[in-house]
C-alpha cells in the first residue's frame, strides 16, 4: 500500500503530465507551495515514475543523397541530416536512422557492409 507522500507524488505527477496542469495550478489545488510541486515532479522522474521517450522522424538530406547515388552508382543512400551540433546527438540520430533502414531491407542470409 502506498504511503501518503507517495500518493501525493503520484497525484502531482499525473496532474502535471496527464492533465497538463501547470505547477501553480497544482500547488493551489493540492494546498502546496510551488517549490514543493517542482520537487515532487523531479522526484517522480528520479524514481522512474515518469520517463521520456522521444520519437523524432528521420530526416534525410535529399540533394546529397542524390549526388552520392549518381557519383558512386549506389542503389540505396540515406544521409541523416544534422540539426543539433553535438556528437552524442549525431551518433544517436545516425544509429537510429541506420537501424530503421536496415530493418526495412535486410532479409535472411544477406551480407551487409557498414562504413563511417
Amino acid at each position: 500500500m502506498l504511503q501518503d507522500s507517495s500518493k501525493q507524488l503520484l497525484k502531482v505527477a499525473k496532474k502535471y503530465y496527464l492533465l497538463g496542469m501547470n505547477q501553480e495550478e497544482i500547488a493551489k489545488s493540492e494546498n502546496l507551495s510551488k517549490s514543493t510541486v517542482s520537487r515532487l515532479i523531479n522526484k517522480a522522474i528520479k524514481l522512474g515514475f515518469v520517463t521520456f521517450n522521444l520519437n523524432f522522424p528521420s530526416i534525410s538530406a535529399d540533394n546529397l543523397e542524390e549526388k552520392l547515388q549518381e557519383i558512386f552508382h549506389l542503389k540505396h543512400v540515406f544521409v541523416a541530416e544534422v540539426d543539433v551540433d553535438d556528437e552524442k546527438v549525431i551518433m544517436h540520430d545516425v544509429a537510429k536512422s541506420v537501424a530503421r533502414y536496415l530493418n526495412s531491407v535486410i532479409e535472411n542470409n544477406d551480407i551487409i557492409g557498414v562504413s563511417w
